[in-house]
């Protein structure tokens, strides 16, 4: 992404020197991400009940996303049903203060993805939860997101893509 300055105690100088940090992001590929979730075999059975679940339901009731109009209209979708919907979200952390997100310079943020097809109660296990990203809260600030989320955005729309993505 680019440089900054920080300020950083040296035990060796025995004062605050300012040092030269580079600015990244950290990027998981989700297409080899995805390969390694569909070539798992507990994985595959779990899409495939879930599946199977879809089918078998209740109409009047919307227990789940894909249950909505707005899932159902999706050009997308309706084109290639067996699709993955994905979702993804960001969450922030403090590396060196567990209890609180708001405070100090060693403030992370993480892009998330949890894959739809699953059971809901597999979504909500952590090991279903997949780290995509991670940068420096500071960044967003600096760069924007659609700067830091670009390779992301790039890949997701080559997964929509009538060519889709290797996996």
């Amino acid at each position: 992404l680019g440089l900054r300055t920080e300020t950083k105690f040296s035990s060796r100088l025995g004062f605050n020197e300012i040092v030269t940090v580079p600015d990244s992001m950290q990027y998981v590929p989700i297409e080899r991400l995805l390969g390694a979730v569909l070539c798992d075999p507990y994985y595959r059975v779990m899409m495939s009940k879930f599946s199977a679940s879809m089918k078998e339901r209740d109409p009047e009731v919307i227990s789940h996303f894909f249950h909505t109009s707005t899932y159902q209209s999706h050009p997308f979708f309706q084109t290639h049903p067996e699709g993955l919907a994905l979702h993804l979200f960001v969450d922030a952390f403090e590396v060196t203060n567990p209890l609180g997100a708001h405070t100090g310079i060693h403030k992370m943020e993480g892009l998330y993805l949890v894959v739809q097809n699953f059971p809901a109660e597999i979504q909500s296990q952590l090991s279903s939860v997949f780290l995509v990203a991670l940068w420096h809260a500071h960044d967003v600030k600096t760069y924007g997101y659609d700067r830091i989320l670009e390779p992301v955005v790039n890949i997701l729309r080559q997964l929509e893509s009538s060519e889709g993505v290797k996996v």
